[in-house]
């Protein structure tokens, strides 16, 4: 297992290279029994883990790797300590809490938050889409779009990376789309958008404030 990292005087990661001030990222050190975990339900209790909670102030890199990791093969790579990525202020106890999963090397300087090192946990995606539908039509952001626009479909963002106005956001920066009828959005219409990535080479997703405080509201109640 992994030495635990440094930790911050409040316990957060610096989140400067995200942009987002609110964001509130913890990482969690899990110990070597998950390394011979091959699968994990939605519904699996984390508590019978013995965990070590540690934090680390490192800059998110924005490299990208072609050579992407597939699956979960993080967890049978054995000299590789695993790291749950959440947005709770502790150790989550229910594998929808977890973001996903950062492989690191023991030997490794930094703990880097990269494409290549990263996997996404479906589980978390269900709960993320499933708080976009049911809050953005009282999203300010998402409402201001009704000034300009009576009819047709929105894009959801990913505020990692801005598109220009006017412009329309990579497909890996759109969270899904949603149908405006007669000046109102249409919750129910909401469609995800497969190709969005949870990192990207700029970083992890950000939500806009007010869907990232209900995503984890939400989660903490899970």
């Amino acid at each position: 297992m992994a030495a635990p990292l440094p930790t911050t005087e409040d316990g957060y990661i610096d989140t400067a290279a995200l942009e987002k001030d609110t964001l509130a990222q913890r990482i969690w050190d899990i110990d070597e029994q998950l390394s011979a975990v091959e699968s994990i339900d939605d519904d699996s209790d984390f508590s019978e883990f013995s965990t070590t909670s540690s934090t680390s102030t490192r800059d998110i890199q924005r490299e990208w790797d072609e050579n992407m990791e597939q699956g979960r093969q993080l967890f049978a790579m054995a000299p590789l300590a695993s790291y749950a990525l959440s947005f709770l202020p502790t150790f989550p106890q229910h594998n929808r809490q977890v973001v996903g999963y950062i492989s690191h090397h023991p030997e490794a300087s930094d703990l880097q938050i990269k494409p290549n090192k990263f996997t996404e946990n479906e589980a978390f995606n269900s709960v993320l889409h499933a708080v976009i539908q049911k809050n953005l039509a009282d999203d300010p952001l998402v409402q201001s779009v009704l000034q300009q626009q009576l009819e047709g479909w929105t894009h959801i963002a990913d505020y990692r990376n801005p598109a220009p106005y006017g412009r329309i956001p990579l497909p890996e920066d759109i969270f899904g789309s949603v149908q405006i009828v007669d000046g109102v959005i249409q919750p129910d219409s909401y469609q995800r958008m497969p190709s969005h990535r949870i990192v990207s080479s700029l970083g992890l997703f950000q939500l806009s404030d007010y869907l990232h405080e209900r995503l984890v509201h939400h989660l903490k109640n899970l």
